[in-house]
């Protein structure tokens, strides 16, 4: 019973800490920089900084973090990344923030990074994101 009990509260405690609200949607943006810029190919940096902060009840999103991961993996094959463009930011009120990155690789490719997040009870955690490199969406985002 003592057994099923600890494993009770360590579950609990797991999916606490898998919702952790981010402190600021700069921050966030300086932790993911540094760590795309330094291990993108083979880190987990969508898993490990988007993942920790996705909205309470959309866990199934870490899974989705990990792919992105493994994309960005794939789609850098042998280069690494050389920068992230900020291309912009749009806020609606007080409760919800997108934000639109260039990721340009060492070749000169780009790929398109949304991360939208979203304040609940007072907090910001994150809601979405995505990541692609097809041209039409690339095109798309010179002209919004």
């Amino acid at each position: 019973m003592r057994v099923a009990i600890a494993l009770i509260v360590l579950s609990s405690c797991a999916a606490v800490q898998a919702s952790e609200p981010v402190k600021s949607a700069d921050g966030l943006e300086s932790d993911l920089t540094a760590c795309l810029m330094k291990s993108a190919k083979d880190g987990k940096c969508m898993e490990t900084i988007l993942g920790k902060s996705i909205l309470p009840g959309n866990d199934e999103m870490v899974a989705v973090a990990t792919q992105m991961d493994q994309l960005l993996g794939k789609w850098l094959g042998t280069d690494s990344v050389y920068a992230v463009h900020l291309l912009r930011s749009r806020q609606l009120g007080d409760i919800y923030e997108k934000r639109s990155y260039f990721i340009e690789d060492t070749t000169g490719s780009l790929m398109l990074f949304d991360l939208a997040l979203l304040k609940r009870l007072g907090k910001w955690y994150v809601y979405q994101f995505n990541l692609t490199s097809k041209s039409d969406e690339l095109t798309a985002a010179f002209k919004e």
